[in-house]
C-alpha cells in the first residue's frame, strides 16, 4: 500500500500502539486523523506533529469507540478533514475483566462507501465485545 496517498483514521491514536501507528503513517506521508477517548492527548499529539514537518496532515478527534454516536461523529469529522478515508486502524481498547463489553459486536456506524472493504474489524462495522470474531478460531491459552 502506498501510504503517501492514504487518508487514515487511527482509533486509540494518542497512546501506545495507536500512537506508534499514527506516527508511522504520518511520517510515511499519510493524512492522519487521531481518534482517542482522551481528546486532550489526541490534540497534544496532533499539535506536536503539526508544529513540525507534518503540519497540515494530522487532525485529532475525541471519540469513545464504545459509544456509537461518539464514534460516528468523530469518523464524520475525520472524513471531512481528510477529504475521504482509505485506511482504518483500530487500536482503541481498555483491557477489562469478566463482564467487559464484547470486541466483535456489530455496530451500525456507517463507514464511507468510498472506502475499500478492508480486513479491519472496525472498518467492517464491528466493534469490541470479547468473543472470537466470526470466521476465526479462538487461540489456545
Amino acid at each position: 500500500m502506498e501510504l503517501q496517498r492514504a487518508k487514515a483514521v487511527v482509533t486509540g491514536g494518542a497512546s501506545g500502539l495507536g500512537r506508534a501507528t499514527a506516527l508511522h503513517l504520518a511520517r510515511a506521508g499519510a493524512r492522519v486523523a487521531i481518534l482517542d477517548l482522551d481528546g486532550a492527548a489526541a490534540q497534544a499529539l496532533a499539535r506536536e506533529l503539526g508544529d513540525g514537518e507534518l503540519g497540515g496532515r494530522v487532525w485529532a478527534f475525541a471519540a469513545d469507540v464504545a459509544a456509537e454516536s461518539s464514534l460516528e461523529a468523530a469518523v464524520a469529522g475525520a472524513v471531512a478533514a481528510l477529504g475521504g478515508l482509505t485506511l482504518a486502524v483500530h487500536c482503541a481498547g481498555i483491557l477489562g475483566g469478566a463482564g467487559s463489553a464484547c470486541p466483535w459486536r456489530r455496530s451500525s456506524v456507517a463507514w464511507p462507501s468510498t472506502s475499500p472493504a478492508p480486513s479491519c474489524p472496525v472498518a467492517r462495522r464491528w466493534r469490541p465485545c470479547g468473543k472470537t470474531p466470526p470466521g476465526r478460531t479462538a487461540s489456545a491459552g
